[in-house]
């Protein structure tokens, strides 16, 4: 497994999709409470995400973060490509892994 360069770019990514993923299931939660149908099901979201991770030109608080681009390296892989299967009743704050894969380089 490639560890990518900068463990705390993947921490922030990951928090930040954690979060997203959060803020959408607790609106399901809401709209499901609100339907009056006597057959309420409780279904696990799965997501599949695919993030380039790298180091940027741009500072943490930078107001266009939008826009940044990875740093030139000498190294030929500046850039980590991981994809992420997570399961989730997010309403509940219950994450799963299914399943994780990072490799060198864009892809």
């Amino acid at each position: 497994m490639v560890r990518p360069p900068g463990r705390r770019v993947l921490a922030w990514a990951a928090l930040l999709l954690l979060w997203g993923i959060w803020l959408l299931g607790t609106g399901a939660w809401y709209f499901q409470q609100e339907q009056e149908d006597d057959w309420n099901e409780t279904v696990n979201m799965a997501f599949f995400m695919k993030l380039q991770l790298g180091r940027t030109k741009c500072k943490k608080f930078q107001d266009d973060l939008d826009n940044c681009r990875f740093q030139e390296s000498p190294e030929p892989s500046n850039i980590v490509t991981c994809t992420f299967n997570v399961s989730t009743l997010p309403w509940t704050t219950e994450f799963q892994l299914l399943n994780k894969n990072c490799s060198e380089g864009p892809h």
